[in-house]
């Protein structure tokens, strides 16, 4: 809770007299060079990105970096983002195979669906309003691959 308020009381200190001020009197105050301070904040920085590297981002984090590109399609990008969680768009991994396929991805390269998200946001984010309102428009099977080949073996004429 403490450090909650020092981080406060520091941003507050940065937006009051800018960060190279609040720099200049730290350096004083520790009796350092502003230069060391400065070099000690971007190790700090590293370490940070480091650790968010090391993160998977979910489907709707790599959505929004597609949505944030092409902000014309946002909308339709969180859309099939929130489907393709629910597994509603491109349910399975064959599904995700076969749509990136026709964008000359080869399906071996592809290891899981969850994996294989930021490939299909980047190439949904290349298609056009239309592309991309037809497949929000398109009923997703509410099949299962199992359901489907019973019906096959059964002679469903479904």
């Amino acid at each position: 809770m403490k450090t909650q308020f020092v981080d406060l009381e520091v941003q507050l200190l940065v937006l009051k007299y800018g960060h190279n001020r609040v720099i200049e009197a730290l350096s004083k105050a520790k009796g350092v060079s502003e230069h060391d301070i400065q070099t000690a904040l971007l190790h700090i920085e590293e370490a940070r990105t480091k650790k968010r590297k090391g993160r998977k981002k979910s489907v709707s984090e790599v959505a929004d970096i597609f949505a944030q590109k092409e902000p014309e399609k946002a909308a339709q990008i969180r859309v099939l983002a929130s489907r393709f969680e629910n597994r509603t768009f491109l349910p399975q991994m064959k599904d995700v195979r076969r749509f990136l396929i026709p964008f000359g991805i080869d399906p071996k390269s592809l290891k899981s669906r969850n994996n294989s998200a930021p490939k299909v946001f980047e190439e949904l984010s290349k298609l056009s309003p239309y592309e991309l309102d037809e497949f929000i428009a398109h009923a997703p099977s509410s099949e299962s691959i199992f359901s489907e080949l019973a019906n096959e073996i059964i002679g469903d004429p479904k």
